[in-house]
């Protein structure tokens, strides 16, 4: 039985495809993929838990595993609010 477990009998991985569509809004303005707050860490302070498996691209790192309320995307979309 220890045999079967130090060779991965019994264990499971779940591989997950997930998509994000950048729109392109009919004001001209296109979402935006953003990268995680530079610097944080260089200051001693940590990523917001949200943020822990993304990468410096604002993407989830390949193999990464992900938590529940974690971000995949870091995308916004700005607005143009017109007053009149």
């Amino acid at each position: 039985m220890q045999a079967s477990l130090d060779r991965g009998f019994g264990r499971c991985s779940v591989l997950r495809s997930h998509k994000s569509a950048i729109k392109k809004h009919a004001n001209r303005i296109m979402d935006r993929i953003i990268a995680p707050a530079k610097g944080l860490e260089a200051k001693g302070r940590a990523l917001r838990a949200k943020e822990r498996a993304l990468d410096r691209d604002g993407i989830a790192a390949v193999g990464q595993s992900i938590r529940p309320g974690e971000l995949l995307v870091q995308k916004i979309c700005l607005c143009v609010v017109i007053e009149s």
